[in-house]
């Protein structure tokens, strides 16, 4: 997957467009986790971080292995994880930010994962800035039921609908709300006092995320 993805970076618009058809209309529609299960895996890999010796050994040959570290190579990365937010619903996005915080933040702090190690670093910076995206912002829409009219015949019919659907989508950004102060709010919290007591560079892109 990590080769494939990454071909998206190519030279030739003809292949970058190609992968991208390819992913969200051929293998997405088969595999509709594929992005979802794996992009903390692709934060890792991509800022060669081992996810575990026994996973490592089964996402890749090290001789097929795709070097897109360090910061030159960062705008191609960014580039990756937003196609692949692209297509995430606001239950996956938020599902992401809570795998960051338990496994990307969490470790950190706790020092599983080494913060001076520069690829840490790295991959700490990609998820706070991943978590400050546009494209992981959540949306809050109400989708139409199935069985719902193009063409409402009614004016009563219209107003209800509305009256419905602000109420159903308060209720959502009520649910997300509350899920986000239990789930990711602490960990972004204690990460503050974290890059705070270490004056890390870090606090910007972490600051971003509030904003």
């Amino acid at each position: 997957m990590y080769r494939f993805v990454s071909t998206m970076l190519d030279e030739n618009k003809e292949i970058r467009e190609y992968t991208k058809f390819c992913l969200r209309d051929v293998l997405l529609q088969q595999f509709p986790d594929l992005f979802s299960s794996h992009f903390i895996e692709c934060l890792m890999y991509f800022n060669n971080v081992s996810v575990s010796c026994e996973r490592d050994a089964e996402i890749v040959d090290p001789s097929q292995r795709v070097s897109l570290h360090g910061s030159k190579n960062e705008e191609g990365r960014m580039t990756i994880y937003k196609f692949m937010l692209s297509t995430f619903d606001d239950r996956l996005k938020f599902t992401l930010m809570a795998h960051i915080c338990t496994q990307i933040i969490c470790p950190i702090m706790s020092g599983k994962l080494n913060y001076e190690d520069p690829c840490v670093f790295a991959l700490l910076k990609d998820s706070l800035v991943v978590m400050s995206l546009k494209e992981i912002k959540l949306n809050m829409d109400v989708g139409k039921g199935p069985d719902e009219e193009e063409e409402p015949p009614a004016l009563v019919v219209v107003i209800d609908s509305t009256f419905i659907q602000a109420a159903a989508k308060e209720m959502i950004k009520e649910t997300f709300r509350k899920a986000m102060i239990e789930y990711v709010m602490p960990a972004l919290l204690d990460l503050r006092v974290f890059l705070t007591e270490k004056r890390s560079s870090l606090r910007g892109p972490l600051y971003s995320i509030f904003r």
